[in-house]
């Protein structure tokens, strides 16, 4: 675990980062708890008093947002990002219980819940915001006497234990506000001084009505299921979790397209001609020639085995074995449902949500039981075929020595080719919106926004040499045009522009 210790302001130095991974056997306090000196001592002590002072739900809320800030959620973190979706849910979820216990007003439920859901998007999405709010949330709890310091000084065990510190004050609250209610449930009963047969009628009353309530809250669930797209946290759908499949995705390609060492043998001669066919300004008296071309092969790789996907789920021929064409009659029978309902909502008027919402939900369940299951077979005939035809692509340009990653490849071939048609063809349909991707052409200026590579200087005096990886974004709905999500950047290799006014190399 790794915590952001930088001594700067709170504007500029509450955010996690990576650090030497040694830092912590370096600790003195993590050594000999005889040398814990008095002054953090009196820190530790002194924000103990402070976190036991605090009074306002709001503060609770912002000093969760600030201890969550000192962790990384990303990449090889990914226990840290689970432990940070289940807490803010149960954040949430607490918000409410103290909202229907009359201790918060909905105002306040709308506005704690949203600066919970704000941080978590923008920790995935916006490093800007996320800054701003932490830097927020600073703000306020330093104007109630929080010291940053204080938290500076604090081990990450300690900062975990103060996760669950401010979890255990919300759940007490619920607990008392609870206690509370109830008390005065019986106070106003015992207040009326009824006759015991008006009692028994009053109590009668109120399991009758909470026996509606229920039967009521059921059918308003199921209602809400059928009428919601968006996909909640625990769905293998859900953006966090698809973010992660296309980076384990990533690492298989960079894996499977590896060029340099020993272990291979490069035709130079056609790799020469695909730089020349993919506008790249580079030979081999390059150095990072060998790199380029594992980002081109990357480039193929995708593109091909899309093109190979899209081209069977558009055959028609009737001499395969029925049992190898499911999806393919899955599809196309959802399609043609799709397009029956959007014709029966335009052709057939009326008020009702769920009309409306039928052709998103089904194409959200088709394709995420697609995302599940299709091609799942050992050895179906179309994976493997495509399988071998990318070993033969990558083959026509590098030649494995090495018998042990030969051995590798098929295996690999087959692991990326269902991963790829699994995200790119199923999965990204089962979004509310469905994502789009591109890879930029070679010659292309740099847009940071939209790309990930290594800015080595001014972006503006680079181009794209290769784009090796598409970006995939949510776009904005009509709606709402600022809601563009990201899930992944296009991953680039760059060249320095061209300044000589021709198409020669620099």
């Amino acid at each position: 675990m790794e915590e952001n210790n930088s001594s700067n302001s709170s504007t500029n130095s509450n955010y996690p980062r990576y650090k030497n991974k040694s830092y912590d056997k370096q600790n003195p306090r993590n050594h000999n708890k005889n040398n814990y000196n008095i002054v953090n001592y009196n820190d530790d002590w002194k924000l103990f008093i402070w976190i036991t002072s605090i009074k306002r739900i709001e503060n609770y809320i912002y000093f969760f947002i600030i201890i969550w800030n000192y962790f990384l959620i990303f990449d090889e973190y990914i226990e840290n990002s689970k432990n940070f979706n289940e807490e803010t849910d149960q954040m949430k979820s607490y918000i409410e219980d103290l909202f229907t216990n009359s201790v918060i007003n909905k105002q306040e439920l709308e506005k704690y819940c949203s600066l919970l859901q704000d941080y978590r998007d923008y920790r995935y999405n916006d490093i800007k915001a996320m800054r701003n709010l932490v830097s927020r949330a600073f703000n306020k709890l330093e104007k109630c006497g929080l010291v940053s310091n204080q938290l500076y000084n604090l081990t990450i065990s300690q900062k975990k234990s103060l996760r669950q510190m401010i979890l255990n004050r919300m759940e007490s609250f619920i607990d008392i506000s609870s206690q509370s209610h109830i008390f005065e449930e019986k106070k106003n009963d015992l207040s009326l001084d009824n006759p015991i047969e008006l009692r028994k009628e009053i109590e009668s009353l109120r399991k009758q009505n909470n026996n509606l309530a229920q039967e009521n809250s059921h059918y308003q669930a199921s209602l809400g299921n059928m009428i919601n797209t968006r996909l909640d946290d625990q769905d293998p759908n859900n953006a966090t979790k698809l973010i992660s499949d296309i980076k384990e995705l990533q690492h298989l390609l960079e894996e499977f397209t590896i060029v340099q060492g020993p272990e291979y043998r490069i035709n130079k001669g056609k790799s020469i001609k695909l730089f020349s066919k993919n506008k790249c300004q580079v030979d081999f008296s390059n150095s990072n020639a060998k790199l380029i071309l594992g980002g081109i092969l990357q480039q193929c790789i995708i593109t091909q085995i899309l093109k190979d996907v899209d081209s069977y789920f558009k055959a028609t021929e009737s001499r395969r074995n029925p049992d190898e064409m499911i999806e393919v009659e899955i599809l196309n029978t959802t399609e043609r449902l799709i397009k029956s309902f959007n014709h029966f909502n335009e052709k057939r008027p009326g008020k009702d949500d769920i009309t409306q919402i039928v052709p998103t939900k089904v194409r959200q369940q088709i394709y995420a039981a697609l995302g599940c299951r299709g091609f799942s077979n050992e050895n179906h005939p179309f994976i493997i075929e495509t399988a071998k035809g990318i070993c033969k692509a990558m083959n026509d340009y590098r030649e494995i020595i090495d018998p042990d990653i030969l051995n590798d490849v098929e295996s690999q071939s087959i692991e990326i080719t269902r991963k790829i048609i699994n995200i790119f063809y199923f999965r990204l349909k089962t979004q509310q919106i469905i994502p789009t991707y591109h890879f930029f052409q070679s010659g292309d200026e740099i847009d940071i926004h939209l790309m990930q590579g290594s800015w080595h200087e001014d972006v503006k005096k680079l181009e794209v040499e290769v784009c090796y990886f598409p970006y995939i974004i949510i776009p904005a709905d009509s709606k709402n045009l600022s809601n563009r999500k990201i899930l992944t950047k296009a991953q680039v290799y760059t060249r320095p522009k061209n300044t000589t006014g021709d198409d020669g190399k620099n």
